[in-house]
Order: C-alpha cells, then structure tokens, then sequence
C-alpha cells in the first residue's frame, strides 16, 4: 500500500525526532514502516547503530507479538536501550524506536509528548 505524507508532514516528523534527540542521553529516534523499512531516522553523534537492523528487529517483535500484550518493548544492550512503540494512524501506521543511555531517566515523559505530536501529524486532516 502507498501512503503519500505531505512534504510538510515528514519535516515535521524529522523535527520533531530531532527534538528528541537533543534530549540527554538520546542516541538516535527511527520511523520506520510495520515492515521494517527506515523512512526517517535521526543521530545524535557520530555513533555506530545500524538502524536498518534496529527497525527490521522492531518490526519483528512487534509481529510476533501480534499486539496481544504489550503497548511497548524496551530491550537491554550494550549501555544502550531500545524503546519500541507501533503507532497507528489515520493515513498509516509506523513503528517508533528510540534508543538512549542505560541509566537516562524519565525517558517515558519525551518519547510519549514526541509520539502524541507524530500521531496527530497521521490524521487525514
């Protein structure tokens, strides 16, 4: 299925990913489809992630789990975390990674005000 965003809508995704990512302890946000396809990413450094893997991971998990249980996944690795959360939307749905240090807290409170703002971007209005 083909989803056209308005050029708009995607600067503002990648803002709004890239407002995340000034946050302390943030390594880097992706947008990626329920197939696990980047189509936005953000760095924050000159850090080593593979994003392709991450989002292909991601959109694995969250396969598999089907949506039965879990409204996030966080996994442990490496002095880093990964935060997963599906985002459904009126125009399409994406998966959210964001991956920060270990020991950030309060993570939850940014990455939930970042996902409210990208779900409000994928309504038809």
């Amino acid at each position: 299925m083909s989803v056209l965003l308005k050029t708009y809508k995607i600067d503002k995704l990648k803002e709004y990913l890239e407002d995340l990512n000034t946050k302390n302890g943030n390594k880097g946000c992706i947008l990626c489809s329920e197939e696990g396809l980047v189509v936005i990413s953000t760095k924050n450094g000159n850090n080593e992630l593979d994003f392709d893997s991450l989002a292909a991971m991601g959109a694995t998990l969250l396969s598999i789990m089907n949506d039965q249980i879990f409204l996030d996944v966080i996994i442990s690795y490496e002095n880093k975390k990964v935060f997963i959360r599906k985002i459904d939307g009126e125009i399409c749905n994406f998966i959210f990674i964001n991956i920060f240090e270990t020991n950030k807290r309060y993570f939850r409170r940014d990455v939930n005000k970042t996902i409210k703002k990208i779900s409000k971007l994928l309504t038809l209005s």
